[in-house]
């Protein structure tokens, strides 16, 4: 999963919400696009209210679902960040999290910064 505070949605690929248990009648149809990395326009099935855990915080969490293919499982982008109250670092590679009172600090999937093909411009994977 990328924690992209450039990304202006949050996004499962459709194969993975199937996976999920995800079917096509909960889905709540749009007709929007939104513009995927180069430019390239991406067409929405459609878009899905699911729990999301991170750390120690599970909050609903609406997500664009679209046929797409990249390295990542799904991307978390503004709406997520700042609805959690969270501070992505892409640099120290962690998320910090308030959760009631305390701050917890979320740190990133290792093997993410040694993958050729999984840049983490702006982004990090947890």
């Amino acid at each position: 999963m990328l924690v992209d505070n450039r990304a202006m949605v949050n996004l499962i690929p459709y194969s993975l919400y199937k996976k999920l248990g995800g079917s096509d009648e909960k889905l709540i149809k749009t007709k929007r696009t939104v513009k995927g990395v180069g430019g390239n326009s991406i067409s929405a099935k459609g878009f899905a209210l699911m729990k999301l855990t991170i750390g120690s915080k599970t909050l609903a969490t609406v997500f664009f679902i679209a046929e797409v293919q990249g390295s990542y499982s799904l991307i978390l982008g503004h709406e997520w960040i700042h609805g959690n109250q969270c501070v992505p670092s892409s640099l120290h590679q962690l998320l910090i999290q308030w959760v009631n009172n305390e701050v917890k600090i979320v740190h990133a999937y290792s093997s993410a910064y040694t993958t050729a093909d999984a840049p983490l411009l702006g982004g990090m994977m947890i």
